[in-house]
């Protein structure tokens, strides 16, 4: 997904663009953002914390991994790697659109790309 536009991308110029075979991205502060496709154990450990939860969480809302959310209405798309969010909070999830704000809870799953910058950012934007 290469950006055609200058400037800030918003989310639904974002939406338009064209997916690239093999490449994930996000989009973060309207900047398009590269993100790696993770290894087996990136998904396991994804699906043990997901089951983990299942088990804990309320059982009206949803727990899933590889969620999209909007973290900024405008100009944030990402992607969490485990979520919570509450039944009420779900049920008001426009089904053509994307969760608007941060889940109830966001779990992040690191990997050796991650860098300190990265993680505090998405802290500070959810």
């Amino acid at each position: 997904m290469v950006a055609t536009t200058s400037g800030l991308v918003t989310v639904e110029e974002f939406r338009k663009l064209p997916e690239e075979e093999g490449l994930s991205c996000e989009l973060r502060r309207g900047e398009i953002h590269s993100v790696t496709r993770p290894k087996y154990r990136y998904y396991s450990i994804q699906r043990r914390l997901r089951l983990l939860l299942e088990n804990l969480a309320p059982s009206d809302g949803l727990v899933d991994i590889e969620f999209a959310f909007l973290a900024v209405a405008e100009y944030e798309l990402r992607v969490a790697d485990v979520v919570y969010v509450s039944g009420e909070r779900e049920r008001l999830i426009n089904p053509d659109d994307n969760l608007r704000g941060a889940p109830d809870l966001v779990i992040e799953v690191l990997s050796p790309s991650n860098h300190h910058e990265e993680i505090s950012e998405k802290e500070r934007s959810a």
